[in-house]
């Protein structure tokens, strides 16, 4: 609202839309009636039938019929109460702009009054420097006095008028108030949309999924559910066809819709890589057919037609490059093992989400159980990681492969690797929080849509930028046992330590960094991304040893001893103590304290020797909490 002092938006909604939906409930009412009847013509039907199988039938029949009538009935009040909503919302948008009509008119008229009385003044007087809300003082007026006067009731009059159509704004907030509590006591509606986790749009799905009308449910009905949990149970409640086909007709919102199966969105995600694959070689054929068609150069000036078949020749490049990939991960080997140790594999990557365009990305390490096509219920740990700054589909392989690290070293856990939206591909980039903030409801949301097994934990980690997704993610919600950051660049823009996390702030948080890391290491003291996760005030975040490139030989090479700039990620490097203490807090077995340094005084000066290169040096192993 441009003008000062007014509050809120009172005649935001459109009350066609709200009577749309009001519309399609009654729809729906009547189309549950006559299926109750029905039920009901069937049942009377059965009642000179004498076989065993009657009875049963019957009683069944009557319960379709009981829960049609419910759904009838909770349709028709939710259709009056949306009818009552927008009636009343037609008469506060009236109200509303006429209020703001008559604010509008009288702010206008405190400029009005301003300018005659500064045209009045006997002598110069400057007006640029008083507020709109004030007049000059008299003292410094020395004219007609009424003129001041006028003015300031101008003033007066708008602050009038400002507040009655604030009183407009909050007669809006009342009537939302009312509406929803009305809602919630429709116990249909309480049932069928989450408790008002499905937004409005989706009601009439969440009807006909509750009553068992599923034959008119397609992927994107099924989308605007917008509810992980509530998408898992309508899903449930398909049957395999219905199934297949969602995933065969629209693979794309199927593979990387929170709340769908891991094995479902592999499969879908699979037709879309090969439909990504396919695109990209058809435009790479297209690219080298012009390329070697003499008339796509005619009448170029050479340097020209030079420039124009490097451009053809960069494109063929990155198509082929897209393609390559893509059939990569549909080649991809994969191992994992069941329940008793027993290694499989099977060739394709388990990708569980993939749109190329929003850059977006995971993949599932682990077993899936071939019944619910989920985790199965004998893990015991689901890990999830956000690796950080330069990670796209093109250069997955990086994470993707740390993912297969941290599964192969564990037992009875499942591994995720996600990267739900594009990334800060370099440094500069990394600088925004924007990335992080634009991701971390999409993690929230993706670790909602996982079914967790009875009694797991879950173990969130972020590498580098990942950190600052994870940090947010708390922020926003995210429900963990364990998070883990590694090289982090910080919690998160604007947290200030683990009491800004409604979830997580009372699980045990760790973190690690190379003692020479210089890719995050120089930003940790800055407030770039929230709270440094090594740094004093974090409310209880654990370092831990990055120790050496073999945990078990003190003798070898550090951590630090890679570089200062490669040391930001050799840290995941298997075998290295810090890997260690990474498989350590997934697993919730024990890991290693990070080692303080030694800092000595002599006369000439001080020496500081690192922890971990002291003579007494002793790991300090503590278990995971």
């Amino acid at each position: 609202m441009s003008l000062p002092g007014l509050n809120g938006e009172p005649a935001k909604g459109d009350t066609g839309a709200i009577r749309g939906l009001a519309t399609q409930s009654t729809t729906r009412a009547t189309l549950m009636t006559a299926r109750a009847a029905s039920c009901r013509s069937a049942v009377s039907a059965l009642v000179d039938v004498t076989a065993d199988f009657a009875i049963e039938l019957s009683a069944r029949i009557a319960g379709l019929a009981a829960r049609f009538d419910e759904g009838a009935q909770g349709a028709t009040d939710v259709a009056t109460i949306m009818n009552d909503y927008a009636d009343a919302l037609d008469v506060i948008k009236t109200d509303a702009a006429a209020a703001l009509s008559q604010a509008q008119t009288d702010y206008d008229f405190i400029f009005t009054r301003r300018e005659q009385a500064l045209n009045a003044a006997s002598e110069f007087v400057v007006g640029w420097g008083v507020a709109w809300d004030q007049t000059l003082p008299g003292w410094l007026y020395l004219d007609n006095p009424d003129y001041l006067t006028r003015w300031q009731n101008a003033i007066d009059a708008y602050f009038v008028s400002a507040a009655a159509f604030n009183a407009v704004t909050t007669r809006r907030e009342d009537l939302d108030t009312r509406i929803a509590a009305r809602l919630r006591a429709v116990s249909l509606f309480a049932v069928i949309t989450d408790n008002g986790g499905v937004p409005g749009s989706a009601h009439v799905t969440a009807i006909s999924a509750w009553a068992g009308s599923l034959d008119g449910i397609t992927a994107e009905s099924l989308a605007d559910l917008a509810d992980p949990e509530v998408i898992r149970r309508v899903w449930d409640a398909l049957d395999e066809s219905q199934r297949t086909r969602m995933i065969e007709e629209s693979p794309m919102t199927i593979g990387n819709l929170d709340g769908i199966p891991i094995g479902d969105r592999t499969r879908a995600n699979a037709i879309n890589l090969e439909n990504e694959a396919s695109k990209a070689e058809s435009d790479a054929a297209a690219l080298r057919a012009k390329l070697n068609n003499p008339a796509t150069f005619d009448g170029m000036h050479e340097r020209v037609a030079a420039q124009e078949r490097k451009r053809l020749m960069d494109e063929i490049a990155a198509a082929d490059a897209l393609a390559e990939k893509y059939r990569g991960f549909l080649e991809q080997e994969i191992t994992w093992v069941d329940e008793h140790g027993v290694f499989h594999s099977e060739k394709g990557a388990r990708v569980v989400v993939f749109d190329p365009s929003q850059e977006a990305i995971a993949t599932y390490h682990g077993p899936i159980d071939p019944v619910t096509r989920d985790i199965p219920q004998w893990i015991e740990n689901v890990a999830i990681h956000v690796p950080g700054t330069t990670t796209n589909i093109g250069s997955w392989g990086g994470p993707d492969g740390f993912g297969k690290n941290v599964y192969n070293a564990t037992s009875n856990t499942a591994v995720f690797v996600w990267a739900g939206g594009p990334l800060p591909q370099t440094i500069p980039d990394a600088t925004s929080a924007s990335y992080s903030q634009d991701l971390s409801t999409k993690l929230v949301a993706f670790r909602e849509g996982i079914v967790i097994p009875p009694g797991a934990d879950v173990i969130v980690m972020g590498h580098s930028y990942g950190g600052a997704v994870v940090g947010l993610a708390e922020q926003a919600g995210l429900r963990a046992d364990r998070v883990l950051y590694i090289a982090g660049a910080g919690m998160g823009d604007g947290v200030d330590g683990l009491g800004d996390f409604p979830n997580t702030g009372d699980k045990p948080h760790y973190s690690m960094m190379s003692r020479n890391d210089i890719v995050v290491g120089l930003i940790q003291d800055l407030p770039m991304h929230g709270q440094s996760p090594i740094r004093e005030g974090t409310g209880g975040v654990i370092r831990l040893e990055t120790g050496f490139t073999d945990a078990d030989d003190f003798d070898s090479p550090d951590i630090e001893s890679t570089g200062q700039i490669d040391s930001h990620s050799s840290l995941m490097q298997p075998g290295s103590t810090s890997f260690e203490n990474i498989i350590g807090v997934v697993q919730g077995t024990e890991v290693e304290l990070f080692s303080e340094s030694i800092i000595e005084s002599y006369g000439y000066g001080v020496i500081v020797t690192d922890g971990i290169d002291d003579s007494g040096y002793q790991p300090i192993m503590v278990e995971v909490k």
